[in-house]
């Protein structure tokens, strides 16, 4: 049953939706993302999919960079950006060593969870390389990561209900700290 103040959106996915993200500071873009292999953006207020683009395989997450720029990933090995989202625009497709099961967009910080328990930070600025890679501490594979609001990190977990923290993005690399 449908209350009066909820709606169906039009041009759902045909299969499970797996991540569903507002764009930032607006409850007007609502990106979703599905096993049906699609990714949709909404304009929610008119009811209306305003763009649709596929991947190779099922869709895991999704998540805004910024107003304008829109990821997404999933079992293909692959992140996809879109520069605007409101437009067909693929901005680029970059393959990634494993499944990605989920991902977090916070400042200039792309943080991805793929299979082998797996967390690759990248700079969405300069996809050329990955600027972390870490194996996660937790027994289980892992399933969410979302950054902290104050860019400083991230917390994830697991199949195995567990929650950990990665309190800060610096490493050390021959006897160097790297921010």
């Amino acid at each position: 049953m449908t209350g009066s103040n909820e709606f169906k959106l039009n041009q759902a996915p045909e299969d499970g939706i797996s991540a569903v993200k507002f764009s930032p500071n607006t409850s007007q873009f609502l990106l979703s993302s599905s096993w049906d292999t699609s990714v949709r953006l909404y304009d929610v207020p008119a009811n209306a999919m305003r763009l649709k683009y596929q991947h190779s395989g099922p869709v895991l997450d999704c998540a805004f960079y910024d107003p304008t720029h829109a990821w997404s990933g999933g079992l293909d090995h692959q992140l996809k950006m879109h520069d605007d989202p409101r437009t067909p625009c693929n901005a680029g497709t970059f393959s990634q060593p494993d499944k990605v099961y989920t991902l977090s967009v916070s400042g200039d910080r792309l943080i991805v969870g793929t299979a082998g328990r797996r967390v690759l930070v990248w700079d969405p600025r300069n996809m050329g390389y990955v600027q972390q890679r870490r194996e996660s501490s937790l027994k289980y594979q892992t399933r969410c990561i979302r950054a902290f609001p104050n860019k400083q990190g991230y917390v994830f977990s697991n199949d195995g209900s567990t929650l950990a923290i990665a309190a800060s993005y610096m490493y050390e690399m021959d006897d160097i700290d790297h921010p």
